[in-house]
């Protein structure tokens, strides 16, 4: 599903939908509301684990089911990659609809290297987890790219700077492919002097740049 602009879904996505006999989908009615603009009148069932059985078994009586994530390409972040395990455990045919995808679109904005680069998805919000995670990020020597929420945006920059150093260069993107789109580059110093602003422009994908990489050029905000 797209990850801002409706106008990112793929012909291909809609063709698949059309066609499923189910759509079980993580939030049915923004789902809906999408679908409905290109003129599918289709109702999601809510996707939760717990019907995981319930799909599964749908499917093996014949029927085609669709997961629909909230925003991006499915198994990224989402509860996607549980239902592929237990579809591939049960021997049953699994396809993908690629679509747009925060993380690269943030990486391809950012001017950092993404030759080689890790995504480490949302950090922990348990402590203990949290330190081992910005101390693993740390020692990761490509660029990194997390997402994160506005609500946890300064503890998520703050922990950076503590583990990276508060010089290390970062690209900040929100609202990917929307009008409203922004990016920001600058250090994690820069960021968090600037986090009560950042943080109203959520949800976010923070793009950290490899240790000793060339230092990028600086050209402020970009909207």
């Amino acid at each position: 599903m797209p990850i801002g602009n409706p106008l990112d879904i793929s012909l291909r996505a809609l063709h698949i939908v059309r066609g499923c006999s189910v759509v079980a989908a993580e939030h049915p009615r923004v789902t809906r509301a999408l679908l409905q603009q290109y003129g599918l009148q289709i109702d999601p069932m809510r996707y939760q684990t717990e019907i995981i059985p319930l799909l599964l078994q749908l499917i093996k009586q014949g029927q085609s089911v669709a997961f629909v994530c909230d925003a991006g390409t499915p198994g990224l972040a989402d509860p996607g990659a549980l239902l592929v395990r237990a579809a591939i455990q049960h021997n049953l045919q699994v396809q993908t609809v690629p679509g747009p995808c925060a993380a690269l679109a943030a990486l391809s904005l950012s001017g950092f290297s993404a030759q080689r680069f890790v995504f480490l998805g949302f950090p922990p919000r348990r402590a203990a987890d949290r330190m081992l995670f910005f101390r693993e990020a740390a020692a990761y020597q490509v660029t990194v790219a997390v997402y994160e929420t506005s609500r946890a945006l300064h503890a998520t920059l703050r922990d950076f700077a503590r583990n990276v150093g508060e010089n290390r260069p970062i690209a900040l993107a929100s609202r990917l492919t929307t009008p409203q789109q922004r990016i920001w580059r600058g250090t994690l110093a820069e960021a968090l002097q600037q986090a009560g602003s950042l943080c109203k422009h959520g949800p976010h994908t923070l793009i950290v740049q490899a240790p000793d990489a060339q230092k990028p050029a600086r050209n402020g905000e970009i909207l």
